[in-house]
């Protein structure tokens, strides 16, 4: 059984469409209840529940690019925040470690006469840079490397 928070929802980050994105994994060889998965069962065959359960969720809920693999996702990776080599200053996060889905809390802190140039403080991964606003962002499945610039102050 896969949980998602929908009470908890504002705290993980959307994609591109405005959608959240879950990745939910079941193990079919290991049925309960004398259910069997057999060579010739056909997709339609079988069944995704999706339950609303003690939340007051309402709206629609879609269910896209299903998929079947015989490889099981990684379960609760921890990925590493490592900051690039700065000038003018430093960028840290707390956490400096975490699976996908929690809050990292950035700190841009710039040296003496130094000041952090404004739309600069970035977090990377697969090769794209986003712009952290507020001070966090939702940990995505995958190591992050924070960047930063700082100018000198006038």
């Amino acid at each position: 059984v896969t949980t998602i928070p929908l009470a908890d929802l504002s705290k993980y980050q959307k994609t591109t469409d405005g959608l959240y994105k879950f990745t939910c994994s079941y193990n079919l060889d290991n049925l309960t209840n004398n259910k069997v998965i057999d060579s010739d069962t056909l997709l339609r065959d079988i069944i995704i529940i999706v339950a609303d359960d003690n939340s007051d969720f309402s709206g629609k809920m879609y269910l896209d690019n299903i998929g079947f693999s015989t490889k099981l996702p990684s379960q609760n990776k921890v990925h590493s925040i490592t900051g690039t080599a700065l000038s003018g200053g430093s960028v840290t996060a707390t956490p400096a470690t975490a699976e996908a889905g929690t809050k990292i809390t950035v700190k841009a802190t710039p040296e003496n006469g130094y000041k952090l140039k404004a739309g600069s403080l970035k977090y990377t991964y697969g090769g794209t840079s986003y712009a952290i606003s507020g001070g966090s962002f939702i940990m995505p499945d995958a190591d992050v490397t924070l960047s930063a610039e700082f100018v000198k102050a006038n």
